[in-house]
């Protein structure tokens, strides 16, 4: 940081994941976000974890104190081939990986080593009848469920796929109940366990990103959900309601429906300001 500025200040590190050879021909359009890398995850533990679509990945650094440089450990391969691993959280306690895969549509769970990690568990954010088509779906973001003075640890994961394509195809939004060791409670013969489900009124665009806030009073959460199907005209933010006794339903959007004359274009991740 420049402390004259504020702002950014030089740059001390450069990490490729191309050849450095091959860098000035490389694609650095809109489309290269469908092979490249969406995400740095920090962990509590001094690890940084990059999740990469193209070489089907997650890349492992040692975050190095003193000079702030990533140091990389291992490149650790999605356990399924063209998984196209999109984004990845870490447990509060930095002991557990929580991935997302863009392609295949399914959430993993790593525990995180020294210098790699080791894969548990996968589960799919889609229903039983939808799994045969992951061609039409495309997973997207996820979030733990925050930490509250009733549930220290987190007791959800939540995750989201849009549909491949806009006006057509309905996205999900999938809450997968933890247990204290923060695996998937359900077994691998009864995936759905544990598990709620709930359709997405549209495909969601490029976003149907998804952030949480418990709720001031009593047991549940906030979710808002951001929507970039433009081919629906409808809100671009809604706000869900879910708690693990009554699940997910719609509780605000915005633009309401009627004001119509509020047009947003390219709408990615709305934020929780407190």
């Amino acid at each position: 940081m420049d402390s004259a500025t504020g702002g950014f200040g030089a740059k001390v590190q450069q990490i490729l994941f191309v050849p450095p050879g091959e860098l000035a021909d490389t694609d650095k359009t809109r489309v290269a976000l469908r092979y490249g890398s969406h995400a740095v995850e920090i962990s509590p533990r001094g690890h940084a974890f990059v999740p990469h679509l193209g070489s089907n990945k997650i890349y492992m650094y040692a975050l190095e104190r003193d000079t702030g440089f990533l140091v990389v450990l291992s490149q650790n391969e999605s356990p399924r081939e063209g998984d196209g691993p999109r984004h990845v959280v870490v447990s509060p306690d930095g002991k557990l990986l929580y991935s997302i895969a863009e392609h295949t549509n399914f959430v993993d769970i790593y525990s995180i080593n020294d210098m790699d990690v080791t894969h548990h568990a996968s589960r799919s954010l889609l229903p039983a009848r939808l799994r045969g088509e992951p061609h039409m779906f495309r997973g997207d973001t996820l979030r733990l469920s925050p930490p509250t003075e009733a549930s220290p640890n987190p007791t959800h994961l939540f995750a989201t796929t849009r549909g491949a394509t806009r006006g057509e195809t309905r996205g999900w939004l999938t809450a997968f109940q933890l247990g204290n060791d923060g695996l998937f409670v359900s077994r691998d013969d009864d995936e759905d366990t544990g598990v709620v489900r709930w359709e997405t009124p549209t495909s969601g665009g490029r976003a149907n990103a998804i952030e949480l806030r418990p709720k001031d009073k009593g047991d549940g959460l906030w979710i808002v959900l951001t929507d970039d199907d433009d081919h629906a005209s409808g809100p671009a933010v809604r706000v869900l309601d879910w708690s693990a006794e009554n699940g997910i339903s719609q509780a605000a959007e915005w633009p309401r429906h009627g004001e119509r004359e509020v047009k947003v274009e390219g709408a990615s991740h709305a934020i929780w300001l407190d």
